[in-house]
């Protein structure tokens, strides 16, 4: 028991106190707020009441914050990769636009329900256009990148996974943000605490098909993401690490499953069924386990790297974009309860894209830029004739730890160049240069003694 309490606490262990308790609180915050948007028309009075008030402003708050906050942390020790990649530079001031938006827009809202005790049904389709548009934007443009990045380079698999898991995700933002519009523009103009909270028919109509239309991109996503995960981080761990890796990926897509039985046909849910409150709130904290898992693997592989390893930082990034997203992206405002619940998380689905594509984004250009360095120590490793003139391992041994000095100043060099370009320093250790080439010696070694049995 207490092993298991001391894994997971690793966690967390890339990161300050300060930062734990923000990033808890933010993930609560958002974790209620979605559960609560999903069907507040099962608990009208509780909704309506002063605490629930009370509990609503204390959330908008805290994601107004958070945005500010996440963002800052995500660039904080990244100025050098903002100002060499022009794509992630603006997307940062994008980024920056929408927040101050989206941020006044909370704001109005709240203030409208304090003085007038209403609030304006404009102010959902602002924050549901913004996030559709500009989210959808940033998921489908970094996809298209990864593609054709792939196309051209063709160096690694997890371009065209992440590529084409963040072009489903892309489409089912897309979708089914841009359909909420026109269930949101049905509504009466303003809503107060006077009207009845609906949830909208969707069943046997046009939204229907689009909300299913929505579940399998997604899985189509979620699956090629959890493929492109396994590869990135397959490149920082061990045989061991990868094997639990793999177990815990496989863990993640039975998870998102079991959390969408109804939408593929599994098992009918009747929407007349007393306890159906409680099966959204299930499916709704399914998904989020299903993301914080994902995000798990991400910052699992971070604590295992050394603490000056620059990828670290990128991958709890990539980790807390991971955990977010899966919370925000089952948000709805078409119940349009008071308040409205659902919007703050909406809000920060922004922020949750840009932190998502920031780290997947600069992990991928450090993936690339260690395939580079591995083939250059590959290449200078192969042409080392002394290494494989030597015939006793000891002999082979000695020739490698004199070769291993001259190979890393030279791979010192392409860091540097590849830094320059980048922005993403990769610090191959002189350790790191020695058992790749070892590794490839071996390799090499091996195929001339099958060559030589052969002949």
């Amino acid at each position: 028991m207490l092993g298991a309490k001391n894994n997971f606490l690793t966690f967390f262990s890339n990161l300050k106190r300060p930062e734990k308790t923000i990033f808890i609180i933010i993930n609560v915050c958002l974790i209620i707020d979605v559960a609560l948007c999903t069907s507040p028309e099962f608990i009208p009075e509780q909704v309506k009441s002063s605490f629930s008030f009370v509990i609503f402003n204390f959330i908008t708050i805290v994601i107004i914050i958070g945005q500010i906050y996440l963002q800052r942390f995500a660039e904080k020790e990244n100025k050098l990769l903002l100002s060499k990649s022009k794509y992630l530079y603006y997307l940062s001031k994008i980024t920056k636009i929408c927040c101050l938006l989206l941020t006044a827009n909370l704001i109005f809202v709240t203030g409208s329900m304090i003085i007038f005790n209403e609030y304006l049904i404009i102010n959902l389709l602002i924050a549901n256009n913004i996030s559709c548009f500009v989210g959808s934007f940033f998921l489908g443009s970094l996809g298209l990148k990864f593609i054709i990045w792939f196309s051209i380079k063709r160096d690694s698999y997890v371009l065209l996974f992440y590529g084409m898991g963040l072009i489903f995700l892309f489409l089912s933002f897309f979708t089914i943000f841009l359909s909420d519009n026109f269930l949101i523009s049905a509504k009466p103009p303003s809503i107060n605490a006077n009207l009845e909270i609906t949830y909208p028919e969707i069943e046997n109509n046009i939204f229907d098909i689009i909300n299913n239309s929505y579940i399998f991109l997604r899985t189509a996503s979620y699956i090629m993401m959890l493929i492109g995960t396994f590869i990135l981080l397959s490149y920082y761990s061990n045989k061991t690490q990868k094997i639990k890796l793999f177990f815990a990926l496989v863990i993640v897509f039975i998870i998102y499953f079991l959390s969408s039985l109804d939408a593929f046909g599994i098992m009918e849910i009747s929407i007349y069924e007393e306890d159906l409150f409680f099966y959204y709130i299930f499916q709704s904290l399914i998904t989020t386990v299903g993301g914080i898992i994902f995000g798990y693997s991400f910052l699992k592989v971070a604590s295992k790297l050394e603490v000056d390893n620059p990828i670290k930082k990128l991958l709890v990034i990539t980790g807390f974009g991971f955990i977010l997203i899966y919370t925000v992206n089952q948000t709805t405002v078409i119940a349009t309860a008071y308040p409205p619940y659902g919007l703050p998380a909406l809000s920060f689905i922004v922020i949750t894209v840009y932190l998502l594509c920031f780290g997947i984004y600069s992990s991928a250009i450090s993936l690339s830029n260690t395939i580079v360095l591995r083939n250059k120590i590959r290449s200078l490793t192969q042409n080392n004739s002394n290494l494989f003139s030597s015939i006793g391992e000891a002999q082979v041994t000695s020739q490698l730890q004199k070769a291993v000095n001259a190979v890393k100043t030279i791979v010192e060099q392409e860091e540097e160049k590849l830094k320059e370009k980048t922005g993403i320093e990769v610090n191959f250790t002189e350790d790191k240069v020695q058992d790749y080439m070892q590794q490839v010696v071996e390799e090499m070694l091996k195929h001339k003694s099958v060559s030589k049995k052969t002949s």
